[in-house]
């Protein structure tokens, strides 16, 4: 009898261990699993950057020739845009006219350093720099001429 009383008892603390689900439980992934209770790893993550100039920017873009930028990330085009358009305040995630908006996969990341270039319609070079994508966030980077 007390053999049979071990052994439920063991196979019921086996039950209530298996109950508990594995899965992502950071609240920053995209990925969340809101019912795991142990965390295994396997959370992914997103992050969002706006570029946006304002108006002196763009004249001192039309007064040197420029018409239009293509913007890069590590080398790959990842948005265009006609120089002559620009903000007068600051674009919120959501209002994004007048901007270059770029979504990044950042995989097991919380984040993610890329190097931005921004190249005229000639291919010349204006700016050039390194931008960090953060999970879940949505940040903005003002491009601005010295």
């Amino acid at each position: 009898m007390k053999k049979l009383i071990l052994a439920t008892i063991v196979m019921a603390g086996l039950g209530l261990s298996s109950c508990q689900k594995e899965g992502c439980t950071d609240l920053d992934a995209v990925n969340l699993d809101e019912k795991a209770k142990d965390d295994d790893g396997s959370c992914i993550y997103a992050g969002t950057q706006i570029f946006w100039y304002g108006e002196e920017t763009a004249l001192f873009l039309y007064n040197n020739g420029v018409t239009s930028l293509t913007f890069y990330l590590n080398g790959n085009v990842v948005g265009s845009t006609n120089a002559e358009i620009y903000r007068t305040v600051e674009p919120s995630c959501g209002d994004e006219l007048g901007t270059v908006v770029v979504d990044k996969d950042l995989g097991s990341f919380k984040t993610q350093a890329y190097t931005l270039s921004v190249k005229a319609q000639d291919n010349t070079e204006i700016w050039n720099t390194t931008v960090n994508f953060n999970a879940n966030s949505c940040n903005t980077l003002e491009l601005t001429v010295d």
